[in-house]
C-alpha cells in the first residue's frame, strides 16, 4: 500500500495535466503560427497531442513508482515472514529438544527408583528368610535341650554332636544290637531328612500317620515355612505313637502318599541294620 506523500504526489500529476496541455494548446499555436507561419488551429492540435504526450507519461512514471514502491513493500514483507518463520522453526526444534531430553531424565529417574524398590524389596525378602531360619534353629535347639535332659544316663551309650546338611545339631545315639552292629536309636535324624524332601505334601503325611485336622491347623499357625510345619508334624506323630512310632509306619505311610523317592532316599542315605527301628527319645 502507497504511503499517503506517494498519493498526493500522483493526484498533483494528473492534476496539472490538463493545465499544462491547455497552456501547451494556447501558447504553443500562437508561437509556432508566429515562427513557422503555420495557422494557429494546426498549430493548437498538435499542442493538445503533445499536452496528452506529456499527461501520459507523467502518468506512467507515477504508476512506476507506484509499483516499484508497493514491490518493495511486498519484498519486506515476505523476508519478514520468512524471518519469522526461521526463528519460530529453531525455537520449535529447540522445545522439541528439551522435551526429549526431559522425557529421558523422568524415565531414567522412573527406572532408578524401581532398581530401588526392587533391592529394598529383596532385602525384606531376604530378612523374613533369615527370621525363618532363626525361629527354626530356635525350635531346634529347643528340641534338642528336651533330648538332651531325657537322655538315659546309661554309660553303655555314647552319644556325640552331629549337624545335617542344614547345620543344625542332631543328636545320634548309638548302641549296639544283638548281631554286634550298630543301629541308629535317634529319630530326628530321620525326620531331618523328611522335612527336607517333603514340603507340600506334610499336611498330607500327618495325616496318613494319624494326627487330626485340628492338629494340623494348629501346626500351621505355629510356623511360617513347610518344612517347620512337616517337622512339627513328625514330632508330634512321636510323641503320641511312642513305641509305634517306627520306620515300618513311616515307610508306610510315605508309600501311601506316592512318595517313594523320599522313602528311596532314606534307604539310600541309612542302609542295612540302621533302619532296623527308630527308637523314641522323647
Amino acid at each position: 500500500m502507497l504511503d499517503p506523500d506517494t498519493i498526493d504526489k500522483i493526484r498533483t500529476i494528473v492534476d496539472n495535466a490538463p493545465a499544462a496541455i491547455n497552456t501547451a494548446a494556447a501558447v504553443v499555436p500562437a508561437a509556432t503560427a508566429i515562427i513557422i507561419n503555420v495557422p494557429p488551429v494546426a498549430v493548437g492540435i498538435g499542442a493538445v497531442a503533445i499536452g496528452a504526450v506529456i499527461g501520459g507519461g507523467l502518468v506512467a512514471v507515477a504508476m512506476d513508482k507506484y509499483n516499484s514502491k508497493h514491490n518493495e513493500t511486498a519484498q519486506q514483507n515476505l523476508r519478514s515472514k520468512e524471518q519469522q518463520l526461521r526463528r519460530a522453526t529453531t525455537e520449535n526444534k529447540r522445545l522439541k529438544t528439551a522435551h526429549r531430553r526431559e522425557t529421558e531424565w523422568l524415565e531414567n529417574e522412573l527406572m532408578r527408583e524401581k532398581q530401588a524398590k526392587e533391592r529394598a524389596l529383596s532385602r525384606c525378602q531376604k530378612m523374613k528368610e533369615d527370621t525363618v531360619i532363626i525361629d527354626y534353629l530356635k525350635r531346634e535347639i529347643e528340641h534338642l535341650k528336651e533330648q538332651i535332659a531325657s537322655l538315659s544316663n546309661d554309660t553303655s551309650n555314647s552319644y556325640e554332636m552331629s549337624l545335617d546338611s542344614r547345620g543344625a545339631a542332631v543328636t545320634i545315639h548309638n548302641n549296639t544290637d544283638g548281631d554286634g552292629a550298630k543301629g541308629d536309636t535317634d529319630i530326628s535324624r530321620y525326620f531331618l531328612y523328611i522335612k527336607e524332601n517333603v514340603t507340600t505334601e506334610w499336611k498330607d503325611l500327618a495325616v496318613t500317620l494319624g494326627l487330626s485336622w485340628a492338629d494340623i491347623i494348629n501346626i500351621e499357625g505355629k510356623n511360617k515355612d513347610d518344612k517347620s510345619r512337616c517337622w512339627d508334624a513328625l514330632q508330634e506323630w512321636r510323641k503320641r505313637k511312642g513305641e509305634a512310632a517306627t520306620v515300618d509306619a513311616l515307610m508306610e505311610a510315605l508309600s501311601d502318599l506316592g512318595l517313594n523317592n523320599v522313602k528311596d532316599g532314606l534307604r539310600r542315605k541309612y542302609p542295612g541294620s540302621r533302619l532296623a527301628k527308630l527308637l523314641c527319645s522323647g
